[in-house]
């Protein structure tokens, strides 16, 4: 679906055929859509140094290159906001809707210019971040290399229909992955049960 919405914008399938695509060397968008530097669409800033021992127990999520692992009193960025793995966990990206601490480990994005923050998080999402690493034994991601990339940027009323069609499917894959998680703590429980022969199973075939 990401790629149907990247390419053809948010058309059906069966409308598909009907959009004029431009086709360039960073592949095919509708037409109507702009292209030029990332940093014309979207401005990034480093993270900021934080140590364990520095913070102090609060609500506001502290986001580092692998996502949210410690929580501190005071924030750097207001929500929403999309951050990205700088070093280490390289390019993995991250979607936060209230106030957090960006980690001196990832890129945020200071400044969306008007676009639309969820649909941001997706859209970088479709961006190989890894292959722009500047490390040598550690994985670095540098912020001026992402800002040189092109990329094809649809108007907000399209990025508004993009985020409410991938989030609708975020949602659904939440719901059964939960289930799943229910399924397997059921089978796990039954099965302990059946080992311990606390459930006796009789005339099976």
């Amino acid at each position: 679906m990401m790629k149907h919405l990247f390419t053809y914008g948010p058309v059906r399938l069966e409308d598909a055929e009907r959009v004029t695509l431009k086709d360039t060397d960073i592949g095919c968008y509708p037409e109507r859509w702009r292209e030029g530097r990332f940093d014309e669409f979207i401005l990034l800033q480093r993270g900021y140094d934080i140590t364990k021992d520095e913070q102090h127990d609060g609500i506001v999520p502290v986001v580092s290159s692998s996502g949210i692992k410690s929580f501190h009193n005071e924030s750097r960025a207001n929500g929403p906001g999309v951050v990205i793995g700088r070093k280490g966990t390289l390019g993995k990206v991250f979607y936060v809707d209230c106030p957090y601490w960006p980690h001196d480990t990832s890129l945020w994005v200071k400044d969306f210019k008007g676009n639309n923050p969820k649909f941001v998080y997706y859209l970088l999402t479709t961006l190989n971040l890894k292959s722009l690493d500047t490390g040598t034994s550690n994985p670095t991601l540098n912020r001026n290399y992402v800002h040189a990339l092109k990329i094809a940027m649809p108007n907000i009323e399209d990025q508004k229909i993009i985020v409410e069609i991938l989030s609708s499917i975020d949602k659904k894959t939440a719901t059964e992955q939960s289930r799943k998680e229910a399924l397997e703590i059921l089978f796990a429980s039954l099965l302990h049960d059946l080992m311990t022969v606390k459930i006796r199973v009789k005339n099976i075939a």
